[in-house]
């Protein structure tokens, strides 16, 4: 054989390895060896979801509903960029099917127009989009036990992308779980919408009647096949069958109530209580064109001091937590952005304020937000066997502060300039959140007296209390009154109710279609699964989101913040200080006296502003530096992207050449 038909059987055996190589990639793809270099694993089984497989008694089916053939025939590019999400779901799947090494079981349909499988998407409750003439659109998922039990994940929303292992393996253990879990809802909002039914949604919207939208949390708690079910805000008795209890916002409680909440936590229930000293977002004052001023008669706090104090807490009325380094930049009164104290961002990729011995919000990768948050203190007497544990915090340099009505809910909102001006940094971090743990005692120690026996031992009928005697508690009351929790047992406590409102947590991109917008939501539904005692299921939501900001650009604005923040406020007080003088020139101004007064005023003023411009001069000077730094730091960044992997390849090649050079003078100098 010839060199010529030698090279050509060469090339011929080539191109026959490389094409069964590719088939054989292409259809093994599934079962080879990945890596995944994403900064949080994000395409790879968490330690969560391994630990929810392995603890799987009976095999499970996932079935996966997706309308391929119709997006496949659709013009639209919107509808074909779907099937990359739709792989990205389905690759996810098959790696839940492989690692369940027969405890999970993958079934994939494609939903097409009057077809069984469509028909199976309807009764599972899978959520149906227009698509064509005859049929809908399809994307979500049934978990089936053999024994009927069934969760439904209604839709994937490419928009929650970083949620999806979480979404998947909760509707897996949901579906191995013996009966709902049940959460009772006590506020003084309308947080839950007053829990209609689709229906009755329904029927109210063609009524042309209002409709209460629930509050994003809870709207997507009960998309989660919880049972949640309102408790009224004068409750005299709380459920022994909740599983939790979360109080939102209780305003001026009655004594019957806060004691049906005491016994419910004796009696060994969850609580999750989320009070404020100002709720300005969810709770904001009634608006009123003729008094923009009024808001600050409204009171927009609430508390539950009386139960707190029973375990060893307070949250202080008219005190708030606030931290320059966390804080967030917004618009002044006089014009520019100022850091607004109270507006704080925590955790994200630094972790800053997130405490690490509960891991409630602790590998929580967005920012979790609060608004005036209040601060979570032990009381001056302390409570023997109770321990307070933050969740939440400032950093350091943080500290309380206090404000009034007028300063928070004055025309425009708080007043940033104000605030600030009267914050001074602290040396240790401020309690936000924390959890209570021990053996609890009751607030109500000896019952609670009826409300119609004011003195005396319990009179009878038509008898009237004897004057000058002590109150008795009722004895039904007293016989079911417990003064302690039988075991210890554990209270959550925020002291922010805005941060679970949708301002701070979602975007609503229509019906039920929720987009977390920070961190808030996963630290809310983080909370109920902490008590629950499932740590697997926090890890997999904490996980990464797929918006990563640049650490380096936050930390050259928040140096250049810095450096104006003192600039800012002098030019301010130089500006307050011109007017009083301005007004005190004025009122001294009559006939004989006008046009002196008129020309000091013209020469204070031109000198003044002078002054002024001279010192926005420095200030522009430090903005352009900050641009300027941020836009060199995207130069380098692009030219590192560009010349960095040519860069790489040229060096591996200049290393292999020496490297071959080497050897072949080695042989030489052998041979010689």
């Amino acid at each position: 054989m010839t060199g010529s038909h030698r090279s050509l059987v060469a090339t011929a055996l080539v191109l026959v390895i490389t094409l069964c190589s590719t088939f054989l990639v292409t259809q093994c793809a599934g079962d080879v060896a990945r890596f995944d270099l994403t900064a949080n694993n994000l395409f790879t089984l968490s330690d969560g979801t391994k630990q929810i497989i392995d603890g799987l008694q009976k095999p499970l089916t996932m079935q996966l509903y997706y309308s391929k053939s119709l997006v496949d025939r659709s013009g639209q590019d919107r509808l074909r960029e779907l099937n990359n999400y739709y792989v990205y779901v389905r690759d996810l799947l098959r790696s839940y099917e492989r690692y369940g090494k027969g405890k999970l079981k993958l079934e994939e349909y494609d939903p097409r127009g009057f077809s069984e499988a469509e028909q199976e998407a309807d009764r599972l409750g899978v959520n149906r989009f227009p698509g064509g003439e005859d049929e809908g659109l399809y994307f979500g998922m049934a978990v089936t036990s053999e024994a009927g039990a069934k969760q439904v994940v209604k839709v994937f929303d490419a928009m929650r992308q970083s949620q999806v292992e979480y979404q998947v393996s909760e509707a897996i253990e949901l579906a191995t779980a013996r009966k709902k879990t049940k959460v009772g809802v006590l506020s003084s909002l309308d947080v839950t919408g007053g829990n209609m039914t689709p229906m009755m949604r329904q029927m109210m919207q063609m009524q042309g009647q209002r409709v209460p939208e629930p509050w994003g949390n809870f709207e997507a708690l009960q998309q989660s096949s919880y049972e949640v079910t309102d408790v009224k805000a004068d409750a005299e008795t709380i459920d022994a069958e909740f599983d939790y209890l979360v109080v939102v916002h209780p305003k001026n409680l009655a004594d019957k109530t806060l004691f049906a909440i005491d016994q419910f936590v004796m009696r060994g229930g969850k609580l999750i209580a989320f009070v404020d000293p100002a709720a300005l977002v969810a709770d904001p004052a009634p608006s009123n064109p003729q008094n923009p001023y009024g808001g600050s008669d409204h009171d927009s706090s609430s508390n539950l001091d009386k139960l707190f104090a029973a375990w060893g807490a307070r949250v202080q009325p008219g005190k708030f937590a606030g931290d320059l380094d966390l804080a967030q930049l917004q618009p002044t009164r006089r014009g520019g952005r100022q850091p607004m104290i109270g507006l704080l961002a925590l955790g994200g990729a630094d972790g800053a304020g997130v405490g690490d011995a509960v891991p409630i919000a602790k590998g929580v990768d967005s920012k979790i937000v609060v608004c005036f948050a209040g601060t979570v203190e032990r009381t001056d007497a302390a409570v023997d066997g109770v321990e307070l544990t933050p969740i939440l915090t400032t950093t350091a340099a943080g500290n309380a502060f206090t404000a009034d009505r007028f300063e928070l809910t004055g025309m425009g909102g708080p007043d940033a300039e104000k605030l600030l001006a009267k914050f001074q940094p602290g040396v240790a971090p401020v309690t936000i959140a924390a959890r209570l743990h021990g053996k609890l005692k009751s607030a109500f120690p000896e019952g609670l007296a009826k409300s119609d026996v004011e003195d005396g031992e319990k009179p009878k009928d038509g008898e009237q209390p004897k004057e000058g005697e002590t109150p008795k508690p009722d004895d039904a009351d007293s016989k079911t009154n417990l003064k302690e929790c039988a075991e210890p047992n554990t209270v959550l406590v925020f002291a922010d109710v805005d941060m679970l409102a949708d301002s701070f947590s979602f975007q609503r991109f229509g019906p039920g279609l929720l987009y977390p917008a920070s961190g808030n939501p996963a630290v809310f539904r983080n909370a109920i699964d902490y008590l629950a005692g499932s740590p697997a299921l926090m890890s997999i939501r904490s996980r990464g989101n797929f918006d990563r900001r640049f650490g380096k650009v936050d930390q050259i604005e928040r140096e250049a913040d810095k450096a104006t923040r003192e600039q800012v406020s002098r030019i301010n007080a130089d500006k307050e200080r011109f007017q009083q003088e301005l007004q005190s020139l004025q009122s001294q101004a009559n006939e004989q006296n006008v046009g002196l007064l008129r020309n000091d005023l013209k020469q204070k003023s031109d000198e003044l502003q002078k002054q002024i411009r001279e010192k926005e001069r420095e200030l522009f000077k430090v903005q352009r530096e900050k641009s300027e730094a941020i836009e060199s730091l995207g130069s380098r960044l692009r030219w590192l992207n560009v010349l960095g992997v040519p860069l790489v390849v040229l060096l591996v090649g200049a290393a292999l050449w020496f490297v071959n050079v080497q050897k072949r003078l080695a042989t030489k100098g052998g041979a010689a």
